[in-house]
């Protein structure tokens, strides 16, 4: 006697949302939301010795060339014989990820 039993495999529901009905960010938020949750960027200016001139911290899923010209603002460096400081760099080297 053979007795058979077909078993439906469960619905599969796809790939469902991380999150739903959240508040929208405010834009000058350092974290953005991307499909691997919450994340964040941090973009530096750096020195020719390596010191850090200008920290910002953006979205995760946000470009990185809109926000090259706000740390280029961030840059402030005080002259040593006095005077305003220095905003504007000599030459730029940038890097792309």
């Amino acid at each position: 006697m053979f007795i058979s039993t077909v078993r439906t495999p469960p619905a599969t529901q796809g790939d469902l949302p991380n999150y739903t009905n959240l508040r929208d960010e405010p834009a000058d938020h350092g974290i953005g939301r991307s499909r691997g949750g919450l994340t964040s960027k941090a973009h530096l200016a750096f020195d020719g010795h390596g010191r850090p001139l200008s920290v910002l911290a953006g979205p995760g899923q946000a470009g990185d060339s809109p926000m090259f010209a706000r740390v280029l603002e961030g840059i402030c460096v005080p002259r040593l014989a006095g005077g305003a400081h220095r905003t504007r760099p000599d030459e730029v080297r940038a890097d792309k990820a």
